[in-house]
């Protein structure tokens, strides 16, 4: 399958990327679909630096390889391989979306990157037949939604867990986590224990990875200060000093090198 296979709609399309979003019923488990792929247009870059995300992803490269990414909670830098690559089709799931997939619990898949068949030998198996029936992406997209919404019925979330998550993404991580337990009425020790469940990380690192996403959306629009009060951070220096932490850099150097960043802006 090569990307002009694909004539669907989509979310966005760059120079090496298409994102296509889900079904409906499927927009709460998978964030959206990607094929990249290379082009003309070489890339900017040598590395790549991807943002946490909280989340995890399937990747498909070509019919025999299959390989899963658990919840990030801290930067992944690879080679930027994309103007020499194949074809890459990636499910990109939304924080929580890999437990109602697959049932594990998430904590021991945190910053995890392996071959599928070693998280579920079963899902890998099915996964690949599905894939290696399919033509062109329409046609996988389409089996893919249809098999993801069978699974999503058999491992949900707790309601408790939702509440909590939605407060913190409605707040966009600037939030304590006393309040979020005690208005979902759960003890501290109960949220910690669905976020490691469900999530994979822990509510505190949850919300500073959402407060994280939401800040560099803005960083180009508002200055440091700004964006440091916005977020609830003391002062200038405490978030150039977290911000320093995820990004290995500095907000400066950041900006100066946007092309060797990639976060998620369609999972927050």
């Amino acid at each position: 399958m090569k990307n002009f296979d694909y004539k669907g709609s989509y979310i966005n399309k760059t120079n090496h990327h298409i994102y296509i979003a889900p079904t409906e019923e499927l927009k709460d488990i998978i964030a959206h679909y990607t094929i990249t792929f290379p082009s003309e247009v070489p890339a900017s870059s040598k590395l790549f630096h991807i943002i946490p995300d909280a989340s995890g992803c399937f990747i498909f490269q070509g019919r025999s390889r299959r390989d899963f990414w658990g919840p990030m909670s801290e930067i992944v830098v690879l080679e930027n391989d994309l103007q020499k690559a194949p074809a890459r089709f990636f499910v990109e799931f939304r924080p929580g979306g890999l437990y109602q997939i697959s049932g594990l619990h998430q904590k021991k898949l945190v910053n995890q990157r392996q071959q599928l068949r070693y998280l579920d030998v079963q899902l890998d198996e099915e996964l690949a037949l599905l894939y290696q029936s399919c033509k062109d992406y329409e046609q996988l997209i389409k089996a893919f939604n249809k098999y993801f919404t069978g699974k999503r019925k058999v491992n949900l979330l707790p309601a408790r867990l939702i509440r909590a998550k939605e407060i913190i993404d409605q707040d966009h991580g600037n939030v304590s986590l006393e309040k979020v337990a005690s208005d979902c009425h759960l003890s501290s020790r109960q949220l910690l224990r669905d976020f490691h469940n469900y999530i994979g990380l822990s509510g505190k690192e949850y919300a500073k990875v959402v407060r994280f996403n939401y800040l560099l959306k803005q960083i180009e629009e508002d200055d440091f200060l700004s964006l440091a009060l916005q977020g609830g951070y003391f002062d200038q220096a405490h978030f150039n000093k977290v911000f320093k932490q995820i990004t290995k850099t500095t907000p400066k150097k950041y900006l100066s090198n946007l092309a060797d960043f990639y976060n998620e802006i369609y999972k927050f």
